[in-house]
């Protein structure tokens, strides 16, 4: 029964630190702090802007949105949707950016998590309007 007790609430506190994680990416986001966003980062990843898919460094990564964000400056960031793996190994998180500009973006952002820490994997940044 203990060890019952003891599942539940690691997989109970390992949703929760994904969700912190997730939500501290959109907020990294929204407030334009690429330090944070380095930290979150893996070293390698997937960045997708326009259908523009490009397996790079995080360094290129953080610029392309840099560059991305100088142009439409956010407004605000609101989580639509996340979820996990079977296995809690995998996670994805989707929100909607509204620009300072009017245009809105739905940003799409698959993480796993390497050696006990939650690392983004992929970010897909789509128009919607």
């Amino acid at each position: 029964m203990m060890r019952i007790l003891r599942i539940c609430v690691f997989l109970f506190l390992s949703q929760l630190a994904f969700g912190q994680n997730i939500n501290g990416v959109f907020e990294a986001i929204r407030k334009v702090d690429l330090v944070a966003l380095n930290v979150l980062f893996d070293n390698k990843m997937e960045y997708c802007y326009d259908n523009q898919i490009e397996f790079v460094d995080k360094t290129i990564a953080l610029k392309a949105l840099k560059a991305f964000l100088e142009r439409n400056a956010p407004k605000s960031m609101t989580p639509m949707h996340k979820g996990n793996s079977k296995g809690d190994d995998s996670n994805f998180a989707i929100a909607i950016m509204e620009s300072t500009n009017g245009k809105k973006f739905r940003f799409y952002i698959y993480a796993e998590t390497i050696q006990g820490k939650t690392l983004v994997q992929e970010l897909r940044i789509d128009k919607v309007n």
